[in-house]
């Protein structure tokens, strides 16, 4: 009896080894990053749709992003957004949908999108009503959030009244915030010498 009970031990203990090794190999298999692989934030189909655009499918890499999107992956609704409205080679512009992505991103917090949201108001793009209200509220935003570019067009925007009041001392207020926060180096020396400019000329 104690032998049978012995023999079942080790069966079971068995059993359990190999469920072990296929869910491993399970789990490796659905986060590997290849083309099949799915998640719920979005964020294999992100990771996906990277992979084709640096192989120049840019078309099929949308597919991704647009995937991703959908299951509320912020920074692929930005990307998406981004194809739509400025295109990529194989990709056709559709400006309604690449403003509704951007928003979506926009409104969830993303700087980059909120800029790009903001100047195709300010700057239409082809098919966008020009609207300075909304362009400035999200050039604003995306200012707000520290996006470096949109401090330097927003100190700009004040300073010579474009979709707001004119106001001197809050365009030097931008444009210094930009000379000091951007990350591009031209952005900070052309702020720089936009707010020492309007300063000299008070």
């Amino acid at each position: 009896m104690a032998e049978n009970d012995a023999k079942q031990k080790k069966i079971i203990i068995g059993i359990i080894a190999v469920l072990v090794v296929i869910a491993a190999i399970y789990l490796v298999g659905n986060s590997n990053g290849g083309s099949n692989a799915v998640s719920s934030d979005g964020s294999a189909e992100f990771k996906r749709g990277v992979e084709l655009a640096k192989e120049h499918k840019f078309k099929e890499a949308l597919e991704q992003y647009v995937k991703a999107a959908e299951k509320e992956n912020m920074q692929a609704a930005y990307t998406a957004g981004w194809y739509l409205t400025q295109g990529r080679k194989g990709v056709e512009k559709d400006i309604t949908k690449g403003m509704a992505y951007l928003k979506k991103a926009a409104d969830a917090g993303r700087s980059d999108a909120a800029y790009v949201l903001g100047k195709a108001y300010m700057d239409p793009l082809k098919g966008v009503k020009k609207d300075y209200k909304e362009g400035i509220k999200y050039i604003k935003m995306a200012a707000e959030k520290g996006h470096g570019t949109a401090m330097y067009v927003l100190g700009i925007y004040y300073d010579i009244g474009r979709g707001v009041k004119k106001d001197k001392d809050k365009a030097i207020e931008w444009l210094e915030k930009a000379a000091k926060k951007s990350g591009v180096k031209t952005v900070r020396d052309k702020a720089a010498a936009r707010a020492n400019k309007i300063r000299s000329a008070q």
